[in-house]
């Protein structure tokens, strides 16, 4: 599961940024808790195309989002989820930002373009697990804000794809006393 996640831009009048991620928070459990929840974890998006100018105000503004994010999906009993590119976290929430809360790194724009096997006979015309497989080291060795990727998304041809070690019945935060590092 996967919300938007909105950034100060839209932060309502009379509201903390703070609160603007936990009222988010609140919305994504509402809207698939009760229906949709295969899993312990509720993934926010975090990139350029969505709404509330990400990286358009202060870092400590797009920081206060996450934290209200991250604390709020906590306290509602499921662990919070990020999905973010390496760049983007840069941009808008710097190499040096650890949030309140651990949360699961769900990383996209690491050796994102896989190739594919173009498969013979009966086999798929792509199928870029092997090749995924064995790129899945630089991923798995990256941290942003002190949890190590539990989950990472690739491209093959025009396709997205995403590759993890854990059932994601079972996700859950993998954490490091390191707050920062690209294995890119």
């Amino acid at each position: 599961m996967y919300w938007d996640l909105v950034g100060p831009g839209n932060t309502p009048s009379g509201k903390t940024d703070y609160q603007w991620g936990q009222m988010q928070a609140d919305a994504a459990v509402n809207a698939f808790a009760s229906v949709y929840a295969d899993g312990p974890t509720i993934f926010a998006d975090i990139e350029t195309g969505n709404a509330g100018n990400w990286g358009g105000f202060s870092h400590s503004r797009d920081q206060s989002i996450v934290n209200g994010w991250n604390d709020e999906i906590l306290r509602k009993g499921f662990y919070p989820g990020i999905y973010i590119s390496y760049l983007n976290w840069n941009a808008y929430l710097t190499s040096s930002f650890k949030p309140t809360t651990h949360f699961v790194l769900w990383l996209t724009g690491c050796h994102t373009n896989v190739t594919c096997n173009p498969g013979t006979g009966t086999t798929c015309a792509c199928d870029p697990r092997s090749a995924a497989q064995s790129l899945w080291h630089y991923p798995a060795a990256s941290i942003l804000g002190g949890c190590r990727t539990v989950v990472w998304q690739y491209r093959a041809g025009a396709e997205d794809y995403d590759l993890t070690t854990t059932d994601p019945l079972n996700f859950a935060p993998s954490t490091s006393s390191t707050t920062y590092y690209l294995g890119c």
